[in-house]
């Protein structure tokens, strides 16, 4: 038998009648009897002369003896048009099953059962919510079972909704306004069916099951390490801030990863953050898809770092640990902005530690707009360090002004003692002055000062002052000129009138403009007039040489240099 909404109650004489009938109640449903009458709070649910305040009604099952006593009351249904009546049904009336709604709540429900002050009774009870609205909802509770919340309205709940219910699961079905916050739940019992919802996650081993489509859940710092997402339906963001295992993770369109510890099952679309989540059971392997989490893979422990999207680095990428693998999976690594530094080459991978492997890559080195053409050994990738294999990656150079003598897979070999430990295959190198798949230092500098050799032929020279000769080879602002050594194979003594004294006879450097000057500490002339004498410059390594005439006057100052070639 179901109470009706027409329902007077005597708890004096212990008397409920329904309609016409009156029954006797007995035993425990007394109990409930009294919970349900005035208690002077002005919040109750029926009134002294036993009629039902406005807007309430109760529903319940009711248990009779053999001589038609009532001795159970059960499956108590409160429907309210207050906040405050929800919220006294629920601390005062045992054995709720669920609170309705009979209009749009304009104040909160909040429930604590396990505050004894506020709370006689701590129970689990459904919310109703029909097509009507709360403003928000807080319920804690520590008894074991299952509720749900529901409802139909556009947005059922205001504000936000917290649940704290350690022993039990929940069932949301309701789109609310503000958040909707996981506190604690039963292990492995939240399931959230709604759409358009934001969660946020403070439990400590929650499986939060998300079949509906959620617009954001975020993992909150403070909650515990062991919990878990089920995605069947799809998130649009999920942000971790602490470790968490996820399911269904192709579900989610961006993950923002900010904590170590993080694992998905599969790889959402896009992923983001400063930490580098494990992707797939195996614990060697994590994934990267910003400059953030890719210097993160490089500093922990992983043995493979897949690449989940195109990177794009603001500074090349230094791989300092050793025996790890860059799997690009087809994806690009870039450098963006103005990377110049002549010294190093500023490549966008830079390789200085063994046993690094890099394949399936796409690499770009771009010049910038800031950039000369003089600024020598660019390169894409450069190692120095032996064991290292590059295999099926792209290489390109892009933009204006790429440098002179750059090279796409660069080995320093003056650091890389064994050349012959580097390997690859399967590699395109392509804009850069040398594309070959694999070049040396050695190889480069050698290709250099043969071209500077050929370029001897063209020699200009010019007294800068008294006692200093400057002269210019061809193309000498390139780096194969300024490596190269010049000596002075004959001095100005050749010629017996003059006598000369030069400081350096060897190695001469060139003054930063592609110049290079013979300084001498002193030159004398016998004679009381101009003296041409040649000065012959040779080339270390080779057999080439130049001659330049040099006029000295009778003061013994160089006036004049030309070549005689």
């Amino acid at each position: 038998m179901k109470l009706s909404t027409e329902t007077y109650i005597n708890a004096t004489d212990n008397e409920l009648q329904i309609d016409d009938e009156v029954y006797d109640v007995q035993g425990s449903a007394t109990n409930a009897l009294d919970q349900l009458t005035n208690d002077g709070s002005g919040s109750e649910l029926f009134q002294a002369n036993g009629e039902a305040e406005d807007g309430v009604s109760v529903e319940a099952s009711l248990t009779q003896d053999s001589e038609g006593n009532v001795t159970g009351i059960d499956d108590i249904v409160v429907t309210v048009s207050e906040a405050a009546q929800a919220n006294f049904a629920l601390r005062n009336v045992s054995n709720v099953h669920s609170i309705e709604l009979s209009q749009d709540l304009s104040s909160s429900i909040n429930y604590d059962g396990t505050d004894g002050t506020e709370s006689d009774v701590d129970q689990l009870a459904n919310l109703n919510l029909g097509e009507y609205t709360v403003d928000s909802v807080d319920y804690t509770s520590s008894a074991s079972g299952e509720m749900s919340i529901n409802g139909s309205a556009d947005t059922s709940i205001t504000n936000n909704l917290t649940v704290n219910t350690p022993s039990a699961s929940v069932t949301n079905n309701v789109n609310v306004g503000g958040d909707v916050n996981i506190e604690d739940v039963e292990e492995g019992t939240w399931n959230e069916n709604a759409s358009g919802n934001n969660l946020v996650i403070t439990d400590s081993d929650a499986t939060v099951k998300i079949s509906g489509d959620a617009e954001s859940v975020e993992v909150d710092e403070t909650a515990g390490t062991n919990n878990t997402i089920d995605v069947s339906g799809s998130v649009s963001t999920l942000t971790a801030n602490q470790s968490v295992t996820v399911t269904g993770a192709s579900n989610i369109n961006t993950a923002d990863v900010q904590s170590e510890g993080v694992t998905f099952d599969e790889s959402p679309e896009n992923v983001d953050g400063s930490e580098s989540p494990q992707i797939g059971d195996d614990e060697n392997t994590v994934t990267a898809t910003s400059q953030d989490t890719l210097q993160s893979a490089l500093s922990g422990d992983a043995e493979v770092i897949e690449l989940g999207s195109d990177i794009e680095l603001t500074e090349h990428l230094n791989i300092t640990r050793e025996d790890v693998t860059i799997e690009g999976n087809g994806n690009q690594i870039s450098v963006s902005g103005n990377q110049q530094n002549v010294s190093t080459g500023n490549p966008t991978i830079y390789v200085k530690a063994s046993g690094v492997t890099i394949q399936n890559l796409n690499v770009v080195r771009s010049a910038d707009a800031n950039r000369t053409a003089n600024d020598n050994f660019a390169q894409g990738i450069k190692i120095e360090a032996e064991s290292v294999t590059v295999e099926n990656t792209t290489v390109t150079a892009e933009g204006d002004n790429m440098d002179s003598n750059s090279a796409g897979i660069y080995i320093d070999d003056d650091v890389v003692s064994d050349v012959s430990t580097i390997s690859g295959s399967g590699n395109t190198v392509e804009g850069f002055e040398y594309n070959q798949e694999f070049i040396t230092r050695s190889e480069i500098v050698a290709d250099m000062e043969e071209e500077a050799l050929a370029s001897l032929n063209s020699v200009t020279g010019s007294a800068t002052d008294a006692d200093t000769i400057t002269f210019t080879v061809a193309d000498s602002e390139d780096a194969g000129i300024e490596g190269l050594d010049f000596t002075i194979d004959q001095d100005l003594d050749s010629n017996s009138d003059l006598t000369s004294s030069q400081a350096d006879t060897t190695d001469l450097s060139s003054n930063g403009d592609g110049e290079f000057v013979v300084d001498y500490d002193s030159v004398t002339n016998s004679t009381d007039s101009p003296v041409t004498a040649t000065l012959t410059v040779g080339v270390e390594g080779s057999d080439d040489t130049f001659d330049l005439d040099v006029t000295v006057n009778s003061d013994g100052d160089i006036t004049d240099v030309t070549s005689n070639e």
